[in-house]
């Protein structure tokens, strides 16, 4: 009898020490094998596909996680315009064609691309929305450069279509100071570079193409941005500072922002303007 009970303890306390070592675990996560090791053999040289270094997709700022297969690492970005097909292309005040009429320009003029509302592009002309219907314009695209040309750039963007006046009021004298004779909507191709400059990025320009000239960094090769000086008809065989006679905004890609003798405009430079070209000068990195 004795026998008996001792064998039903026995059994009791091996049974009872299963269900212990049972319920260690219960309340805990599946933990991994050490460091090194592995449940599983790892796979040869041959067989390894991708890093074995654990990678986390980062998170947008929406909180999403971005695809990195369709993210490139550095996208190169481009500024678009358009340019006009044609010579006289209207542009509207709204997408249509019964839209009042607020200007137009000459084939290869280029406008800012801000946008598509059904067949028509939305644009800034004189500093307001405005239209060009898509069947008389081609998108151009200028890879962009720094952020502090882009600004210059793009109050610059705002001014096109405002009409060329000879010896314009400048916004101020060259430094800070303003001149309270300025006239919004009117200027000669110093007063805009002035201006775009002024609201641009605070730099202080001053008040006539000839001592523009001498602002700036030197110039090895033309980078968006640039200030561009010329001379012209009655300037080409003058001496000095006196062959200045012109100063536009380098846009790249042989393009051209400036206001010569009609509006403010971006279009190609032409062979002769090429051959009253002096010099270029650096205002902004």
């Amino acid at each position: 009898m004795r026998k008996i009970l001792t064998l039903f303890i026995l059994s009791l306390v091996v049974f009872n020490g299963a269900l212990c070592l049972s319920a260690c675990n219960s309340d805990n996560k599946i933990t991994s094998p050490p460091i090194g090791e592995s449940t599983q053999a790892l796979p040869s040289n041959d067989e390894i596909a991708t890093p074995l270094i654990p990678i986390t997709p980062p998170e947008s700022s929406s909180g999403k996680i971005e695809n990195k297969e369709n993210t490139p690492s550095q996208e190169l970005e481009y500024a678009s315009y358009l340019s006009s097909n044609t010579n006289n292309l209207n542009i509207r005040s709204s997408s249509s064609t019964s839209g009042k009429k607020l200007g137009s320009i000459n084939k290869g003029d280029m406008l800012s691309y801000e946008g598509m509302e059904g067949n028509w592009y939305r644009t800034i002309f004189k500093e307001q929305t405005a239209y060009v219907h898509k069947d008389y314009v081609t998108i151009i695209k200028i890879k962009k450069t720094s952020e502090s040309v882009e600004k210059v750039i793009n109050v610059g963007l705002s001014l096109l279509g405002h009409p060329y006046v000879y010896g314009s009021e400048r916004y101020h004298w060259g430094n800070g100071k303003l001149n309270y004779n300025f006239v919004p909507g009117k200027f000669d191709c110093s007063a805009l570079m002035q201006y775009v400059f002024y609201f641009g990025s605070d730099t202080l320009l001053e008040v006539t193409s000839k001592k523009q000239f001498y602002q700036g960094a030197d110039v090895d090769e033309l980078k968006r941005g640039d200030l561009m000086f010329f001379t012209n008809a009655n300037g080409y065989n003058a001496s000095g500072i006196n062959r200045v006679r012109h100063v536009g905004m380098y846009l790249g890609d042989n393009y051209i922002l400036h206001t010569a003798s009609d509006y403010a405009v971006i279009e190609p430079i032409s062979t002769k303007r090429w051959e009253y070209f002096i010099t270029a000068r650096r205002i902004l990195d």
